[in-house]
């Protein structure tokens, strides 16, 4: 009988495991190597596509929705259950930084990665606060996006130079005071 990859996972390429003795494969010779799930949004429809088209050049992602405003967001991603939510700042109904919050608030597994052109101290604060892995600008090249996007889904962090910059700024000018906040 052949074996058959569990939901949202693909074979990993080239490693189908060694025959037994009896020369079929047990169930743990095959390895599986699962797909990144990702929900893109933002408002603006030919954004949006330009993004599934360079997502869709990474065989690893695998694009599961998309959403237009904040509240489409916040339904789609508790929804669909992405592994990482690509989220705009601007958006109608709901800004990113609320709607990341209200996902976080139900599914903190989400990982969210922020992409905005806001590249001012305040905003990439809101956004780290309310929760979100990572914060890259829309003046990124793509294959930055993709590493973004990789970096987050393996638990790590990631800031856009700009941003990090603007972090390390506020940390080394004047540090957390109570009502500070990054």
């Amino acid at each position: 009988m052949e074996q058959k990859p569990p939901p949202n996972r693909t074979p990993v390429k080239g490693d189908m495991g060694k025959a037994g003795a009896g020369g079929s494969l047990s169930p743990d010779a095959k390895q599986w190597d699962k797909k990144m799930r990702v929900l893109v949004c933002d408002d603006h429809t030919l954004f949006r596509e330009g993004i599934k088209a360079i997502l869709s050049t990474d065989p690893s992602i695998e694009i599961v929705g998309e959403a237009a405003d904040g509240r489409q967001a916040v339904e789609s991603a508790l929804n669909l259950r992405p592994d990482i939510v690509v989220m705009d700042v601007s958006m109608p109904f709901m800004v990113g930084y609320e709607a990341l919050r209200r996902i976080k608030e139900v599914e903190n597994n989400i990982k969210i990665l922020i992409l905005t052109m806001y590249e001012e101290e305040e905003i990439i604060s809101l956004c780290l606060n309310a929760g979100a892995s990572g914060y890259i600008l829309k003046d990124a090249p793509a294959a930055q996006f993709i590493s973004a996007i990789h970096i987050v889904y393996e638990g790590g962090s990631y800031l856009s130079p700009l941003a990090a910059k603007k972090v390390v700024d506020h940390f080394v000018g004047g540090g957390l005071s109570a009502g500070n906040q990054i």
